[in-house]
């Protein structure tokens, strides 16, 4: 199954196309044209299985409400964008495709959901997106795509790029901090030096649970670093709670799109300015 991170294609797709490129009604349509061209992309691969996911609105995230600094330095939504990202998840399904949102909860949480839930039936998952903190999903035969870059990580390979098991990166971002969601750091805390403590004492819990040991390590600075880590702890466990990915009420994995008639996806794809490559590989998929 391929669980579409939709949300980051659709501002990729605003970013390439501008805001000026519209559709034959002259509504905006650069984030759907993107997307539309990276799902294209995805089923090129063979891909059968695709579950597009998006943000539900940032100012009623659930996160936002347990630490409202989260995501809080990110500008507004600019309004070419609120239109497309709704009308995305009708174009998704006029294809055939799920498409999933949740007003309190994040692409990231529903793609999360997903993946559980795949692995209950024991369907491996292929994880699209250029979001690394969605490698914390990854178990063996799992695979994370970064569509944009061509770049594909398999569960040992993103262990070995993060030094780290995938499950252990909620753990590494709460100690040394996200910027790109406002996510503090530990004061002095570097990513290396996050990384050595988990690689030694494995996650958050466990290394609160051995201060003592770490203030006696040969870590630059250790003593420091232990009282900065007990002087942050209940930081320390917001941050664990925003960087760990949750479960979605109401997401259900068989959910699937319902295709809409040919005449009317050609019509779709005429009124956007699909090109004919990127309609032919959406067809193909429709078609097997």
């Amino acid at each position: 199954m391929y669980l579409v991170d939709a949300s980051i294609f659709l501002y990729a797709g605003e970013r390439f196309h501008g805001e000026s490129r519209c559709d034959q009604d002259g509504q905006p349509c650069g984030a759907l044209l993107g997307l539309i061209d990276s799902l294209a992309r995805v089923c090129e691969r063979g891909a059968s299985r695709i579950v597009c996911a998006f943000d539900g609105p940032r100012d009623q995230l659930e996160r936002r409400h347990r630490y409202p600094p989260y995501k809080a330095h990110r500008p507004a939504v600019p309004e070419h964008m609120v239109a497309q990202r709704v009308r995305a998840q009708q174009v998704v399904r006029q294809l055939g495709l799920a498409g999933l949102s949740s007003p309190a909860f994040e692409a990231d949480d529903i793609i999360a959901t997903l993946a559980r839930q795949s692995r209950d039936s024991a369907i491996a998952v292929v994880i699209v997106s250029a979001d690394r903190d969605l490698l914390q999903l990854l178990e063996p035969g799992d695979e994370f795509w970064n569509l944009s870059a061509d770049q594909r990580l398999s569960y040992s390979a993103a262990c070995k790029k993060l030094r780290l098991k995938p499950h252990q990166l909620p753990s590494l971002l709460a100690l040394c901090g996200d910027a790109a969601d406002n996510v503090p750091a530990v004061p002095g805390m570097t990513r290396h030096l996050a990384t050595r403590l988990l690689r030694r004492w494995g996650d958050v819990e466990t290394l609160y649970a051995n201060l003592d040991a770490v203030a006696r390590s040969r870590l630059p600075h250790a003593s420091t670093l232990a009282e900065a880590l007990r002087t942050h702890r209940e930081q320390v466990d917001v941050s664990l709670s925003l960087t760990q990915l949750g479960s979605v009420p109401g997401v259900d994995v068989a959910l699937v799109g319902t295709v809409a008639p040919q005449a009317e996806r050609f019509a779709l794809y005429r009124s956007l300015g699909v090109d004919g490559d990127s309609v032919n590989r959406l067809e193909e998929r429709i078609a097997a």
